[in-house]
Parts: structure tokens; sequence; C-alpha cells
């Protein structure tokens, strides 16, 4: 399955596909188990889950935040959370999350500014 069609797979009535497809662009370049170190450009790719995990947790030993995944999302993999910390590098779990979490800001973000919902772009001024 190609990336389009995961993202619309794992998010059915989720977020934008156009717009999570982007933001995994951006995060991971499409590639499910890498992580990213904050403020980094590049992420770091691995040809398995269990090297990615090994080395993100390494990563976040030396007090570096890490966003992991196809959505790049922000993780603390010594937590104890409701999912297993190795299901968020799950290219659908992921991407459930992601979408989960663009439409959260996407409600946050109308409900702060309830004039960008207008069809007249000048009233917030």
């Amino acid at each position: 399955m190609d990336l389009v069609g995961l993202i619309a797979a794992c998010i059915i009535g989720g977020f934008d596909p156009e717009i999570t497809r982007a933001i995994v662009t951006l995060s991971s370049y499409g590639e499910p188990w890498s992580y990213r170190v904050e403020g980094d450009r590049n992420a770091r790719v691995f040809q398995s889950p269990d090297a990615a995990i090994a080395r993100a947790r390494q990563a976040q030993m030396l007090g570096k935040a890490v966003r992991v995944g196809l959505g790049g999302i922000m993780v603390d993999l010594e937590a104890a959370t409701a999912w297993p910390n190795e299901a968020m590098f799950s290219p659908c779990v992921n991407l459930s999350i992601t979408a989960r979490r663009l439409a959260d800001t996407s409600v946050r973000c109308k409900a702060a500014a309830p004039w960008a919902s207008t069809s007249d772009p000048g009233r917030s001024l």
C-alpha cells in the first residue's frame, strides 16, 4: 500500500488526508520507522521498528525530546501510557494519533479565534 492509501485507510473520518500527508512528508519523509530529535531538520530512518525504538530511547535518555513515526508525534518513550510505546511506531497507530491531534488543534484554534471561520477576511482587523 502506498502512503496515500495508508493515510486514507488509517484516518477514515479523521482529519484532512492532504494536510495529514503534508505533515507526514515533512516529519518523516514517509518513513514509519524513524524519529527526529527536536530541533533537527532530518529524521533518522531505520530498517526495523526495533532499531528505531532503541535509538530513539537512547536519544531521549540524553535529555532530548523525540518525535517518532510517520506523523512525528512527540512521545515520552519511558513514560507509562495507554499505548505501549512501541505502538507509536506502528504506521496506522501513529497516523491515527496524528490525525486526532490535528483535529483537536483545529477545534482549539477555531474556538480561540471565532472570526477565523467567517467569510469576511477583513473582519478580524
